[in-house]
This record gives C-alpha cells, structure tokens and sequence, in this order.
C-alpha cells in the first residue's frame, strides 16, 4: 500500500457580488498563459454549475496582476506540457488559487483561441453554454436567433469584417451548445 498526498481544501469565505461567486480561471498551453483573466458565470438558478465566462473579468488591473503572477508562479513550479486552467476565486478581496484542471483543454480554451484568430481588439467577449432547452427542437441559427436577438427579426451573427456578433462554437443538437460573442459591452 502506497501513501498518496492528499489535498484538504479549507472553506474560505469567497466573495459574491450580482452574478454569484466571485470565481475566475485563467487558461494555459504548456507554460504559457493564454490571454487575460476570465470571470467564470455561474447558473443564476443552483449557483453552482459553469454556464460561461466574460472577458475581460471586471477587476481591478492590481487584482488581474496579482492573479497572474499566482498563475505564472504555479505554471513554473508543475511545468505543464499541455493545456489546462487555473481556477481562482476572490477571498477578502485578494485572488486564491483553488483547482487546477490539467491534462486537457477547458471550456475557455476554444473561444480564447478564436478570440485570438478572428476577434483580438474585441473589448469584452463572452461565451456561454446553452441549456438544452433553449434550442432542442431548433437548428444552430434559430437557436442562435432565439438567444442573441429575441425581440428582433435579425439574426447576430459573428461578422468577420466588424469583427462583432455571436459565433457558435459548440453545437450538439438536443443536448447542449456555446457561443461566443463579441461585442463592444457586456
């Protein structure tokens, strides 16, 4: 029988504000950060499943920097060789590390690369996953109609020229989809 480390993680009074927990993540490719801090947005209705994330995180640049440096600090010290995120959460107004998620790319790591590619200068940029039944008997665009645009007859799609608008980045009918969407404001 082999004694394996384990981790206790301590309860720890994290902070909330209108959209719940204060909880962030920060995506990595080997031992690189891959772009800014994201907010992750929590279910309005439990709390506490992963929904999407906004970027930027709507926190102060002494706070970002601070989490950055936690991230980059751990980065060097388990040297990933691929992707993963870093999940943190705001205790007492100061940024605490609280799970690693390696081995694999996350939720946040298909938009950030597409947010990249196509959308780099897009001031804020959210991506969130659809509920089932937002879309389940409707094709990717009238899903899409129904959530970006539900008083107007115009669909919001990503423009490439503007680089604004709503692009679909998952999509599995009857079960579940993201989107991302760019824009100049939340």
């Amino acid at each position: 029988k082999r004694n394996m480390p384990v981790a206790v993680q301590e309860c720890l009074p994290i902070s909330n504000d209108i959209f719940g927990e204060r909880v962030y993540s920060h995506q990595f490719a080997g031992q690189k950060l891959q772009g800014r801090l994201t907010r992750q947005i929590m279910d309005f209705d439990t709390g506490r499943q992963w929904i999407g994330n906004r970027i930027p995180a709507g926190v102060s640049v002494d706070f970002e920097r601070k989490a950055d440096r936690l991230c980059e600090m751990l980065i060097d010290r388990i040297n990933p060789l691929g992707d993963g995120g870093i999940d943190l959460a705001e205790v007492l107004g100061e940024p605490v590390l609280i799970e690693v998620n390696g081995g694999r790319p996350t939720g946040a790591t298909g938009p950030k690369i597409f947010q990249a590619s196509f959308a780099p200068d897009a001031p804020h940029f959210i991506f969130t996953k659809v509920a089932p039944n937002a879309f389940s008997a409707y094709d990717v665009w009238d899903s899409l109609h129904r959530v970006t645009a539900p008083r107007s007859n115009q669909k919001i799609v990503f423009q490439e020229r503007t680089r604004r608008g709503v692009f679909p980045m998952v999509w599995l009918n009857d079960s579940w989809g993201m989107l991302a969407s760019f824009g100049d404001s939340y």
